[in-house]
């Protein structure tokens, strides 16, 4: 589920969105570069911030849609200190 700011999205934007949920992303890489390209496309076209948190085995967790200018990172317990 995309969290946040979705209203006057379209649907299918947030179709495209959800399927990040479903794809198996490197877990050797910190941002695999179609994840990237997928989040700058999505930041261009809805002039919003967006957020991911993804676990260290390479799967989506949570995203969140914000404003222009920012979106909100809210807590997740699976953090680590360093």
């Amino acid at each position: 589920m995309i969290r946040g700011n979705i209203e006057g999205i379209r649907q299918s934007a947030l179709d495209e969105l959800e399927r990040l949920f479903e794809t198996d992303w490197a877990r050797d890489q910190f941002l695999p570069d179609r994840l990237l390209n997928t989040l700058v496309r999505f930041t261009d076209q809805l002039n919003r911030e967006i957020m991911v948190y993804m676990s260290r085995e390479g799967n989506v967790l949570e995203i969140s849609i914000g404003s222009a200018a920012s979106v909100s990172l809210p807590e997740r317990s699976l953090r680590r200190s360093v």
